[in-house]
């Protein structure tokens, strides 16, 4: 508002660069989230190997090379959070479903839900990140320059 004092951070350790955005945001506590620029210019693009991908639950990412290597990266771990998180949603949502919407203790079991939810979100986006690091460490070390996703639609065994 108008009238309202800014909000002021102290802030440690931020990197150098030209800081381009800065958002304050709510995800069970507040956090600062920094975009800055770091100077560093791209390499010109130069055509190697081809790589093709593709991606799937069970195995998150299964790639190959014009090299011949392969890389298959499994997806358990992405399957056993969204397991549990589906556990533990199940289990709160049927304590919920006894109270009265708008009680204290339905309160209190959406808040457990919220919790779930936000940290399972955020096992999944570390668990990805870490996929995609692998696959893209694979693909420096391969000096693979362009990616292919597959699309599968279509494609059937024993088909004439």
């Amino acid at each position: 508002g108008k009238r309202e004092k800014p909000i002021v951070l102290h802030t440690k350790n931020l990197p150098q660069g030209t800081i381009k955005e800065i958002e304050l945001c709510y995800d069970n506590g507040l956090y600062l989230s920094v975009f800055f620029e770091d100077g560093k210019e791209n390499q010109p693009y130069e055509k190697k190997q081809s790589a093709g991908v593709d991606p799937g639950e069970i195995h998150t990412l299964a790639a190959f090379a014009e090299s011949g290597e392969a890389l298959i990266i499994t997806g358990r771990k992405i399957r056993s959070i969204h397991r549990l998180r589906n556990k533990k949603l199940a289990a709160i949502q049927r304590l919920q479903s006894r109270c009265k919407k708008g009680s204290r203790q339905w309160k209190k079991y959406q808040r457990a839900k919220r919790y779930v939810l936000s940290k399972s979100e955020k096992q999944l986006q570390n668990a990805l990140h870490k996929t995609t690091k692998q696959f893209v460490d694979w693909c420096v070390k391969q000096s693979v320059s362009n990616v292919q996703m597959g699309n599968p639609e279509g494609v059937q065994r024993k088909t004439k």
